[in-house]
């Protein structure tokens, strides 16, 4: 069953319900008015009745006279006395009357025997008809000629089936206005459902069209309600589903990439490698001409690849969100000392002057000690690669508005401006043959711009062909 319909049948039914639950509170409310005008209209009636009998001791009793009264007040009137005899009813000839039974256990009349007043809604034993009775004890009795008994109780009494006639005729026709209500409510709640469940099915028929993969598919409720609030939550979900899923293609991409730079990378030493032992194995190892020369190759070529192994699990470690920083307070230039004078022995080969300035004797910063002095290690290393013999290198601190500068300035080959805006990415060469040469990974900047961005800072580079680069960051303090 759709949606829609539920509503419609829970609104009709709720409609239905509402409206028998108001025709039976006006019945009740219909039957209790009618009642009380009923016994106002008999307290009334009687009042008149005791005030004419009351006037009439003098006057010969006529059973026909009090009978024509009684049809005038439209009531059953009964005249009882003391012992309960019946001396006169309205509805009972004169022939008859002496054939009526005793009153005085009629529950009206005993009720205003001992408060004065009785009333009640009962079947009449004489009548054999539903009545309201209303029996008045008089204070004092009225004795009228022609009547042997004193006259102690009138009671009035109208028939049921008249209110109960009207009732029912004001009922009819209140399930007749309620039969027409309910046609209009069902007409209107029908179209109703429809309009309310509309926006449900265009959330429904977007999530469909996602679902088949249109990524491109938005909802355009705009209204404040639920529906408004869910389609904006269901467009944000969309639109973050669709960047995630552009992530994973370009994660993808990337560690496609990745694995081909590896494999590449890893092709090289190993080769060389296993060159080199398969020469020595074809008889070159006893040839003490060449057998060091190739062993040396070998070891090379282990080295390199030991350090593209360890430069491949960091650079995994950091990118995968496995790095942990502990961030302190220490003196930068103690650190760019300590680090200058554990690569000076690098420096002899080429003979490059590897020298360390400051602008004041303590500079501060707020950074990974170790993490910043790998950083220093690789930019220093990169630089003594790529310097020519009898060169010089600087390693600066200075202060600056936002931190503390550190630079590796060096005077080498420097680098193209086509290349500067790729040199941080994983396995990129400006000069792939050299970079092999001098046993580059390919790995050392990207590891550098990771720390550097993880302190919350960039690493910028200047440089000119032929006249050297400056790579330099900001610490903060």
């Amino acid at each position: 069953m759709k949606f829609h319909i539920k509503i419609y049948l829970v609104l009709v039914g709720i409609s239905v319900i509402i409206l028998l639950c108001a025709g039976y509170l006006v019945s009740i409310e219909l039957k209790s008015y009618v009642l009380e005008r009923i016994n106002y209209e008999l307290d009334t009636q009687i009042e008149q009745f005791e005030y004419i009998l009351s006037n009439s001791s003098n006057i010969n009793f006529s059973y026909s006279h009090y009978q024509r009264l009684s049809e005038l007040g439209n009531l059953r009137l009964t005249l009882i006395s003391t012992d309960g005899t019946v001396i006169f009813d309205s509805k009972i000839d004169s022939s008859k009357i002496s054939e009526v039974e005793n009153h005085i256990t009629r529950p009206e009349i005993m009720e205003a025997s001992k408060i004065g007043r009785g009333q009640i809604i009962r079947k009449s034993k004489t009548l054999n008809q539903e009545f309201v009775y209303l029996a008045k004890k008089l204070d004092n009795v009225i004795k009228l000629e022609g009547i042997d008994k004193d006259i102690r109780y009138i009671r009035g009494s109208l028939s049921l089936a008249k209110m109960n006639n009207l009732i029912t005729s004001i009922q009819t026709k209140f399930f007749y206005v309620s039969g027409i209500i309910l046609f209009v409510i069902v007409f209107i709640t029908y179209f109703i459902s429809k309009l309310l469940i509309k926006p449900l099915h265009e959330i429904l028929s977007a999530a469909e069209d996602v679902k088949d993969g249109d990524l491109e598919r938005r909802i355009t409720i705009s209204t404040k309600d639920e529906f408004g609030k869910l389609s904006k939550a269901i467009n944000a979900m969309v639109e973050k589903l669709k960047e995630d899923l552009l992530q994973m293609k370009k994660l993808e991409r990337v560690r496609t990439e990745f694995l081909g730079d590896v494999s590449h990378e890893l092709r090289t030493p190993i080769f060389t490698i296993q060159a080199s032992l398969e020469t020595l194995l074809n008889g070159a190892i006893y040839d003490e001409c060449v057998n060091r020369d190739f062993l040396n190759k070998a070891m090379q070529s282990a080295k390199r690849l030991d350090a593209l192994l360890s430069d491949l699990i960091e650079i995994s470690r950091i990118e995968s969100g496995d790095m942990r920083m502990n961030l302190n307070h220490f003196d930068i230039n103690e650190l760019i000392t300590q680090t200058v004078n554990e690569m000076q022995p690098h420096c002899l080969q080429k003979n490059i002057t590897l020298k360390k300035k400051f602008d004041s004797e303590f500079n501060q910063v707020y950074a990974d000690k170790d993490k910043i002095k790998q950083v220093l290690i690789n930019l220093i290393d990169n630089a003594i690669k790529y310097s020519p013999n009898e060169s010089e290198i600087v390693v600066a601190a200075e202060n600056v508005d936002n931190g503390v500068k550190v630079s590796v300035i060096d005077s080498g080959c420097g680098i193209p401006a086509e290349h500067i805006p790729h040199i941080f990415k994983r396995f990129y060469r400006v000069d792939k043959a050299r970079s092999r040469e001098v046993g580059g990974t390919g790995l050392g900047l990207a590891i550098v711009k990771h720390i550097i961005e993880a302190h919350g800072s960039k690493i910028n580079v200047e440089s000119q062909v032929g006249k050297g680069s400056n790579f330099y960051f900001i610490l903060s303090k």
